[in-house]
């Protein structure tokens, strides 16, 4: 049987305040370890806790106050791209093997004798170099790294910011075997929302925090007796608050607060199918591909619902053809296909042999259908492995760097143009050397250097903006600088609604027109790109990371390994470990079209019960819609009830 449903658009409008959509809170009164309660919260409500306002600080604290002990906020620590003596970020790195590796604790750099860098903890004392634009020297009294710069600046020289490799080399000449001193470089702490990854723009630290005190104190919790915040070990046990957001309805919770909710419009879109949409891999196949679909037409900001209308029953109703009958010719002209062609049921199976990435996704290719591709939550729990296996397993997805290491291209993890979306038919680059390196797994934005080279960036990190103007048919492209310090995200949607978007550079003569505009500043351009993909080509977007992954922490951390609880870890591809494959059954259904209807209502004396009459007359309209250039189109006779007595006008 047919059944009908409704796909809802929900294209949001301009915002106003709404309670009919609200955050519900939940205080949760279990002892848990960072990672344990942010896992805690995304499987049983949704989110965990953020905060953007002293407003709700205050809120949530009246409550803290009823707990024990601490209470944990969502907030994680981040180190940001290392930077120079002239505040831009680094461009020239001689790190020693395994370096950096002190994460929040260890935030400036020093260059031992052999002349590899390595990250130490700021308050550390060691010698320096200072440079005054033409001649290095090295202070023999010890002190801390921000004592040196301070040192240095006394003398009008700064400490030394390497640039090169003749530079580096030049240094370490200057070193005995016994030495080890500060360099022009450090990097700083950066706190995010783990629910998000976003940098927190509230923060409500007690004075003297964070301190990070007993080291590797990266993770945030609240004080209940104040509602300020310390930096805190990510293993301590403390309460912690989850979210829910409903839309209607009041749900049993401890705490409600408004929320900015757009206003909708609301576009339905009624399908027809024998399909079984209350399967949920149907269901996510045809949505997935609604999606796509309203991408391409440019519709981004929008969320689909079904809504399952009620059967009815049909009744075969005959049809008496009489002479001068009225008929409705219904071209049904497809629009695009929505293939649900299939309930895809995966099979999982463990495979307890040590093998690298490539070798294990030829195993699976062989043995099975592919290394494990995973959809959802019910997906994840299906992952059984024996009992005592405490080993990490390869999974399908990785982020294979030959499509992404000084290379655009078509593949869906390569570099994309803002501008030219999914695609990009510009094959031009300009990276600077080593780059890109996607350091610390979150580098998938690009900046122009001082240099006129490009970098791989954290999307996060706020720069001054190149925009353009197409200003003729021609598409030559006038560049304009922006000295606003946005997020590149930020950064395109100002471009987009003030010219044509971020600059989008297609040769070395554009190149240099962004390198005049932008002067000594460094930008974001209009490159970037989505990592990971899965072994099989599927789309699935369903990710479980572990709270601090990926992060690239080895510099060729393109696989993805699963741990015994489930959660995900960047891993090099060359390591050989266990690793799950799965089978795919497929369950066949027909493709389905949405159609536009056409209705087309004429006279004729024929008789069109004659069936040859009727198939001739439906072959000459579709040879003339075909000359006209419609060539997707489906013919089909509607039969409307005559009406005896009544002249029917009808309208050109």
């Amino acid at each position: 049987m047919k059944k009908t449903l409704f796909v809802i658009f929900l294209l949001t409008g301009f915002c106003v305040t709404s309670v009919s959509s609200a955050w519900y809170w939940y205080s949760i009164k279990k002892n848990m370890t960072f990672e344990n309660a942010y896992n805690h919260c995304l499987t049983d409500y949704g989110a965990f806790l953020t905060m953007q306002t002293s407003s709700t600080n205050n809120y949530l604290s009246n409550f803290a106050k009823y707990f024990t002990d601490k209470v944990w906020v969502g907030l994680l620590a981040r180190t940001l791209p290392w930077t120079g003596m002239d505040g831009q970020p680094a461009e020239y790195f001689n790190w020693k093997f395994d370096e950096p590796n002190g994460g929040i604790d260890e935030l400036c750099a020093t260059m031992a004798y052999d002349g590899e860098w390595q990250d130490l903890t700021c308050s550390s004392h060691r010698q320096s170099v200072c440079s005054d634009g033409s001649h290095y020297y090295i202070t023999e009294t010890e002190m801390t790294w921000m004592d040196a710069v301070a040192n240095c600046e006394a003398k009008n020289s700064s400490l030394v910011q390497i640039q090169n490799s003749t530079m580096n080399n030049e240094i370490m000449n200057l070193l005995s075997s016994a030495t080890e001193v500060w360099i022009g470089l450090n990097t700083s702490v950066d706190w995010y929302w783990a629910d998000t990854g976003k940098s927190a723009t509230f923060l409500n630290w007690q004075e003297g925090q964070p301190d990070n005190l007993s080291g590797n104190e990266s993770c945030a919790a609240m004080e209940t007796e104040n509602g300020t915040w310390t930096d805190e070990q990510c293993d301590e046990l403390y309460y912690f608050f989850c979210k829910e957001q409903v839309t209607g309805g009041v749900g049993s919770t401890a705490v409600e607060t408004k929320v900015q909710k757009s206003k909708q419009t609301v576009v339905k879109l009624k399908i027809q199918t024998r399909v079984n949409m209350e399967d949920p891999a149907a269901s996510a196949i045809l949505e997935e591909q609604l999606r796509a679909m309203l991408a391409k037409q440019g519709v981004t900001d929008f969320r689909l619902t079904w809504k399952k209308l009620p059967e009815k029953e049909t009744q075969e109703t005959k049809v008496n053809f009489q002479m001068a009958t009225i008929l409705h010719l219904i071209l049904l002209i497809s629009g695009f296909r929505l293939v649900t062609c299939c309930n895809v049921t995966r099979n999982y199976y463990y495979i307890n042999l040590k093998m690298n990435w490539t070798d294990a996704q030829h195993y699976c290719r062989t043995k099975y259908t592919d290394l494990a591709v995973i959809d959802n939550m019910d997906d994840v729990e299906r992952l059984i492995r024996p009992t005592a296996d405490n080993s990490l397993a390869w999974i399908g997805l990785y982020d294979n760097p030959q499509s992404w290491k000084g290379i655009i291209n078509n593949e869906p993890n390569s570099w994309k143009w803002s501008t030219l979306g999914e695609s990009s038919t510009l094959s031009y680059q300009n990276w600077a050397a080593g780059k890109p390196n996607y350091f610390g797994g979150i580098d998938t934005c690009v900046k122009m250097e001082t240099s006129g080279k490009w970098n791989d960036e954290t999307c996060s990190l706020k720069l001054y903006i190149v925009c353009y103007q197409e200003t003729n048919s021609t598409g030559q492209k006038n560049y304009t600088l922006l000295k606003i310090a946005l997020t590149w995200e930020d950064a395109q949607t100002h471009c987009r609604e003030h010219y044509t978007d971020l600059a989008v550079i297609g040769n070395e003569q554009e190149n240099s027109q962004v390198q005049s505009v932008k002067g000594i500043n460094v930008v974001w351009i209009g490159l970037n790109r989505i990592p990971w993909i899965w072994s099989d080509k599927s789309n699935s977007s369903f990710r479980n990371w572990y709270f601090t992954q990926p992060n690239n922490f080895h510099g060729d951390e393109y696989c993805v390994v699963e741990t015994k609880s489930h959660f995900w870890h960047d891993d090099s591809c060359g390591t050989e470990r266990p690793f799950w494959c799965y089978e795919a059954h497929l369950v066949h259904h027909p493709a389905i079209k949405v159609k536009r209807v056409v209705g087309m209502t004429f006279q004729s004396h024929a008789d069109l019960s004659d069936s040859a009459l009727n198939a001739q007359l439906l072959q000459q309209i579709s040879e003339f819609l075909g000359k006209e250039g419609w060539t997707n189109v489906t013919l089909q006779w509607k039969i409307p009830p005559r009406i005896n007595n009544k002249r029917h006008v009808i309208s050109p």
